[in-house]
């Protein structure tokens, strides 16, 4: 994914541990689709995001990976609490 111009950067990484190269690319394609929809909600403009895939996300789907994500970023207070749509 292209850095946003604002200066957020998202990083995503899976092992060989996640599974064969297509269980890796379909762990990282979620990844980033999460990344997409999360990115214009988050509250610090200029961040380093690195996303790193488990065994457990192949059998996820993109709305789950998305949660999960955004709630590991609302814990840290990096997301936006008010929906923007």
């Amino acid at each position: 994914m292209p850095p946003a111009e604002d200066g957020i950067r998202v990083g995503v990484v899976a092992s060989r541990k996640v599974g064969n190269a297509v269980r890796r690319n379909r762990a990282k394609r979620l990844l980033r689709e999460a990344a997409r929809q999360i990115v214009p909600r988050l509250t610090d403009r200029n961040m380093w995001i690195v996303l790193v895939a488990r065994g457990s996300i192949v059998e996820l789907n993109a709305r789950d990976v998305e949660a999960d994500i955004e709630r590991a970023l609302r814990t840290q207070g990096l997301v936006d609490t008010r929906d923007i749509e």
